[in-house]
């Protein structure tokens, strides 16, 4: 993995620009000033550094920074901003221009890998020569080396030893999973560095046996793909059952809130073609369903709604509870993470500031917006009855309990009445109730506010 030196004295921008190199493949180190990059250097010789422009022209600070050992023959570039990139300069590079930095920091070969006496380095498009093409040339050749592949989706690697591919990485992915994927790429260019056998072998089948699974489970892929038709929705899980085989679980745990399906086979780390058969599998049993994504959000009321249902939430606000009204939606914790996903969708909503607790206990789901200072905040009771000592200092100042499960907790119900706050049954008022809908989400909320204040 190429490894690139960011030295940027805003925050940040460093931590953008990081995270955009990061998400391409490449090994990214941090530093804000001189120490720091010394730091960062004496712990890991980078293969190129970037410069913030700002610390670049600082003659003392270069002087220093070049002076370490480590450093000599170390390709530098430097960040500018878009409108002071100049083209006299080939050492400079825009702050925007990630494909550019991508490209370079993959030209570089690795200072740590002694080149092979008499042989170079290829390099091509993807377009023009494919990779099974280049990997069997590379294996009747018997070369050894790093093959390294830039693509529209980000980097990846293939370490080679005596033709035969020992190990691979693509984006966040490794060994066979990452070279499948490498694979099914059609765009890009790539570069075989001539060098010493790789320090890792997490392939073990043959380069042959390689290349002939991997074109198999492409095909496999494209067609089971097809036949389920998932594009850009979103797919998420029902409560899943209490024992399934493994991958089936992963998928089911994966799903807990909604993913597209490219964000489910990155996740996980099985094949993409064994996640997609346990997803099929999934789906023709009804626990694994489609989500339509939406691009525009989902108003809590109408324009002309919204000014009583913001005088009923203050009117409802509790005495000794001051500020936002409160409102408790109650069911499984599976079901509350799915809760969670759609209330973003709706206009106004704010994820809470604290992540999930991984404990089924209460929290906050998200606060909304109501307009003129008044807020509506809503907490997530997961319904696991160990935990029932908790909701006694829960619902105290809330103005209702919204349960979505039908028949609701006993239990809850026992507690609710012990401290006088009103239930509210979503199955009653809301036949065919989905709490992946942001529209049926907005209506449930509507109905809780107005039903409290009846």
């Amino acid at each position: 993995m190429r490894q690139i030196l960011l030295i940027e004295p805003d925050v940040d921008l460093l931590g953008q620009l990081s995270e955009k190199l990061r998400a391409r493949g490449l090994g990214v180190s941090l530093a804000n000033d001189l120490p720091s990059a010394l730091l960062r250097v004496r712990s890991h010789v980078p293969h190129i550094l970037c410069i913030a422009s700002s610390l670049a022209e600082q003659h003392d600070f270069m002087d220093r920074l070049l002076a370490e050992p480590g450093l000599v023959g170390i390709q530098r570039l430097v960040l500018v901003a878009p409108d002071q990139l100049r083209s006299d300069r080939t050492d400079q590079v825009s702050y925007e221009d990630v494909d550019r930095l991508v490209a370079l920091a993959l030209e570089v070969t690795s200072m740590s890998v002694p080149p092979e006496s008499g042989q170079g380095e290829i390099r091509g498009d993807v377009q023009q020569i494919a990779l099974v093409d280049l990997l069997q040339l590379l294996a009747m050749n018997r070369r050894t080396g790093v093959l390294t592949i830039s693509t529209p989706r980000g980097a990846g690697e293939l370490r080679i030893a005596d033709g035969e591919v020992l190990d691979s990485v693509f984006c966040r992915l490794e060994g066979e999973k990452a070279f499948y994927r490498l694979l099914g790429e059609n765009e890009g260019s790539f570069v075989f560095s001539p060098g010493g056998p790789p320090a890792m072998a997490r392939l073990t089948r043959g380069t042959s046996a390689l290349l002939m699974e991997g074109m198999r489970q492409k095909d496999e892929v494209e067609r089971i793909r097809g036949e389920l038709g998932i594009s850009s929705a979103y797919i998420a899980a029902a409560d899943p059952p209490e024992e399934e085989p493994r991958i089936l679980g992963d998928i089911l745990n994966a799903l807990s809130r909604p993913r597209t399906l490219e964000e489910l086979m990155d996740e996980l780390p099985q094949l993409d073609l064994d996640i997609l058969l346990a997803l099929r599998n999934l789906i023709e049993r009804g626990l694994v369903r489609q989500v339509e994504r939406q691009s525009e959000l989902v108003p809590l009321a109408s324009a002309e709604q919204l000014p009583l249902l913001r005088a009923l939430a203050a009117k409802l606000v509790r005495p000794g509870f001051p500020g936002a009204l409160r409102m408790i939606v109650a069911s499984s914790p599976s079901r509350l993470r799915a809760l969670g996903h759609a209330l973003l969708r709706i206009a106004g909503a704010s994820a809470s500031a604290e992540p999930p607790p991984t404990a089924p206990v209460p929290h906050e789901l998200a606060r909304i917006r109501l307009g003129e200072g008044q807020d509506l905040v809503l907490v997530g009771l997961p319904v696991i009855e160990a935990f029932s000592p908790l909701w006694t200092l829960t619902i105290p100042g809330s103005a209702i309990v919204l349960c979505l499960d039908d028949p609701s907790s006993p239990v809850l119900n026992s507690v609710c009445d012990s401290l006088e706050c009103q239930t509210f049954l979503a199955s009653e008022c809301m036949p065919g109730f989905d709490e992946l809908e942001p529209s049926h989400v907005a209506q449930l909320l509507r109905m809780g506010i107005e039903h409290a204040s009846s």
